[in-house]
């Protein structure tokens, strides 16, 4: 089928409408095993996007941003597939025939997968290193020098400490894609960035401003927290009428957090109730929108340090939602400036002790802190001190246990201690982490 869209070009005194067809495949009808196999394509991270922009600023390079016009039909197709004639194409006598792609089309399943292939072979071929850690991320050496290009879909950041090869990689990159050159890198993904001589500056205020203006709430009363301490209790079970405008909101907060680490609690405390909100739901969701208000211009500043390190840390609640007595985890990372990386996510069992919560915690911050080392060591960025993991523990009995690398088997439940034996030998396998200054403020009993 056609796909058409109009514009206007020319100045305001003589604007001449401009008609665009564009022929995209009906999808739909794909029958998997028959027209098409995989179709996953790779895209990187928005840890790894703030990973690099926090290394960047480390080492004060520049980074630019590239866009593919018409990426999916550079793709070639793998499958056998065909399709009909679009309208205004048919020839007398040969009513019948049929259309065989050999590239793909915008609106076939496999399209996305066709392209990261097409593009990926192009890199392996300009001698680029894809990450075993991120499959969008590529790495270039040469005398010494180095150049990194982390790919989103259609567009890419391209940062490096030689001008001379991001230069080469652009005039390479123009001679076998059709693209657009949009110079330093200054919005990505609705995420606003500044360079400068202080550090990069990453934000979402248009996108912030967008979201209280969806939802009416540009002249709301502004709050100075995103929760009430009794935003957890189970009382005002009134039925939302509205589910959908609900929805709508807790997904803006989510991709909100892009950039939020502050508002990645309240969003996912909120995302847990989509499927039956209800209206207490709703007014909390709102309080966090009151709260965006006041801080739309907030962001990310990411500078250089003196000593760069890859800091953590690690915390969690016990037994924090009252639906399921379930514990939260949260964690994050940082190189010397702000933090690039960052998660609070409810836990998957329930921990009968809040030493075991705390473990629980200590475990995922552990998996995430080993991922990062690797890609710190893709961007060949030095690691060889360690990183140092802290822990926000309640009582100093779990920081002597954990620096012992072992728990109290008599506090478990027979079924978790091979489980805690198998997360602590997996932690244990090199010596990453030294435990920094414990904090006892935590009123928690184990239990």
């Amino acid at each position: 089928m056609w796909w058409k869209s109009s514009g206007y070009s020319g100045s305001k005194q003589m604007q001449k409408e401009m008609l665009q067809a564009r022929l995209v495949a009906k999808g739909f009808t794909q029958q998997h095993g028959i027209d098409y196999l995989e179709t996953f394509a790779p895209v990187s991270r928005h840890e790894t996007i703030r990973l690099l922009l926090a290394v960047a600023a480390q080492r004060k390079w520049e980074l630019f941003q590239l866009d593919v016009k018409s990426a999916f039909l550079n793709g070639k197709l793998e499958e056998e597939i065909y399709a009909e004639k679009p309208p205004g194409f048919e020839e007398e006598g040969k009513e019948d025939c049929v259309l065989r792609p050999h590239k793909s089309l915008y609106g076939l399943k496999q399209a996305p997968r066709a392209w990261y292939n097409r593009i990926d072979d192009f890199f392996l071929q300009e001698n680029f290193k894809r990450s075993d850690n991120d499959h969008a991320l590529y790495t270039k050496e040469a005398h010494g020098k180095i150049l990194v290009v982390c790919i989103y879909v259609d567009d890419l950041i391209v940062t490096g400490d030689d001008k001379k090869m991001v230069d080469d990689f652009k005039m390479a990159m123009k001679n076998e894609f059709e693209m657009s050159d949009l110079g330093l890198l200054n919005y990505f993904l609705g995420m606003e960035i500044v360079q400068s001589e202080e550090g990069i500056f990453l934000s979402q205020e248009c996108y912030a401003k967008k979201l209280l203006e969806k939802f009416n709430m540009k002249e709301c009363k502004i709050m100075r927290t995103t929760l009430a301490p009794q935003g957890k209790n189970q009382d005002e079970e009134e039925e939302l009428d509205d589910s959908k405008t609900y929805r709508s909101l807790v997904g803006g907060l989510l991709y909100l957090t892009a950039t939020r680490p502050d508002l990645m609690f309240s969003a996912s405390y909120l995302s847990r109730y989509l499927k039956e909100p209800k209206a207490k739901h709703f007014k909390e969701a709102k309080r966090v929108l009151r709260y965006i208000k006041g801080t739309a211009d907030i962001g990310l500043m990411f500078s250089a340090v003196k000593e760069p390190k890859l800091v953590g840390y690690s915390d969690s609640d016990w037994g924090g939602c009252k639906e399921d007595l379930k514990s939260t985890t949260g964690y994050c990372f940082s190189i010397g400036s702000a933090i690039f990386s960052w998660k609070t996510s409810k836990q998957d069992t329930i921990a009968q002790s809040t030493a075991e919560a705390e473990y629980m915690a200590l475990c995922a911050a552990t998996n995430q802190a080993i991922w990062l080392r690797r890609l710190l060591e893709d961007l060949k960025f030095n690691t060889q001190e360690g990183l140092q993991l802290v822990m926000l523990v309640s009582k100093k009995k779990m920081s002597t246990q954990v620096k012992n690398k072992m728990l109290t088997k008599k506090r478990l439940l027979p079924k978790r201690v091979k489980v805690c034996d198998m997360a602590l030998y997996a932690w244990g396998q090199e010596p990453l982490f030294a435990l920094g200054q414990e904090h006892s403020q935590r009123t928690g009993e184990d239990g």
